[in-house]
């Protein structure tokens, strides 16, 4: 299920989840990361000078809108 608005985010285990990428180490010349959804784990290493671009792409979830499709599945407990 990747789809081209959601870039490198997809979990692919996970229907309709996207990584939720958090730093879990600093390392001599950038991060390390890994995914904190259940059943997931994925770890992504980082640079300190990847591009915006690039690093963005992995972390489209933090920037999902209450009207995208996934929000819900993404943020099920979120309330207004």
């Amino acid at each position: 299920m990747q789809l081209t608005r959601y870039q490198n985010s997809v979990c692919e285990e996970l229907a309709g989840l996207l990584h939720d990428f958090r730093q879990v180490r600093s390392l001599k010349g950038g991060y390390l990361e890994c995914c904190f959804n259940k059943n997931c784990g994925e770890k992504m290493f980082f640079p300190a000078n990847v591009p915006n671009d690039v690093y963005l792409s992995y972390h489209i979830r933090s920037a999902l809108q209450l009207s995208d499709p996934l929000f819900k599945i993404n943020y099920p407990d979120f309330t207004l």
